[in-house]
């Protein structure tokens, strides 16, 4: 899942996982900002594989990291895995260590058929994925699947109380959508940045103009020409992406709704 700050990514998962009801199930690594440690980067999967799988037992730190063989053995007690596990590894993009990102490589190459690996990223990971690419065994997000249709973002306006006319509703989906100013934020952030007052309240038609740089809002405004907006909901915040494409072994069916911005 590949998509800039504020895109949903990290709630998006946090939403599916509470929905789906596999806490249990899950193991989490939020990737310390500016990780360059191979061995602390890899002690903390282990660690979260071993809260969601019996079979993985942590590894204690030492001064000398021999990263391949670690990989080796936690790949020799997941092969034994016999129920549906996931791993989440978050904020990938901070992973400055290049051992640390080649054993990632070897081990998403071996994952055994009943582990399924999630990650994370603001951009593109230096890994060798082309093989998984291939094989179908890769299912990718990026930011225009995470982009709220229409009827999401009114729900999000009446979620926090804002009322707008049709011309309020299409001026803002057509700023959050082609995000024009270049803000480097996602759906969610573009649309309280601009529905909502510098206080946090809801602020009409009147204030999004105004956010707008004085567009102006009312019948007919807001309308966009073909080709401006690429809308695309396939599914992925409703949670049937997520739950059907990337875990497609996972015998569960969220429930759909959006999640909340991160």
């Amino acid at each position: 899942m590949c998509a800039p700050a504020g895109s949903g990514k990290t709630m998006l998962l946090r939403s599916w996982i509470e929905a789906a009801g596999i806490q249990d199930r899950v193991g989490w690594v939020s990737v310390e900002r500016g990780e360059q440690d191979a061995q602390r980067f890899w002690l903390a999967v282990i660690d979260a594989l071993a809260g969601a799988v019996s079979l993985v037992q942590p590894v204690a730190p030492a001064p000398t990291f021999g990263g391949r063989a670690v990989i080796d053995q936690l790949l020799s007690d997941l092969a034994c895995l016999e129920e549906p596990a996931v791993l989440v590894i978050d904020d990938l993009h901070e992973l400055g260590s290049a051992d640390a990102l080649s054993w990632l490589e070897v081990f998403l190459g071996r994952l055994p058929p009943e582990l399924r690996v999630v990650l994370a990223t603001r951009e593109d990971p230096g890994l060798g994925l082309h093989r998984l690419r291939l094989a179908g065994q890769l299912t990718e997000l990026r930011a225009p699947d995470l982009r709220f249709s229409m009827e999401e973002m009114i729900e999000l306006l009446r979620s926090e109380g804002i009322t707008l006319s049709d011309g309020g509703i299409g001026l803002l989906y057509e700023t959050s959508c082609v995000n024009p100013l270049g803000l480097n934020s996602g759906w969610r952030l573009v649309v309280e940045r601009f529905a909502l007052g510098p206080a946090g309240r809801p602020s009409g038609d009147s204030g999004v103009g105004h956010r707008l740089g004085g567009s102006e809002v009312g019948p007919g405004a807001g309308r966009r020409g073909d080709g401006d907006c690429d809308v695309s909901l396939q599914g992925a915040v409703a949670g049937g992406v997520v739950g059907d494409a990337v875990l497609p072994a996972l015998p569960y069916d969220p429930a759909p709704g959006p999640p909340e911005g991160a």
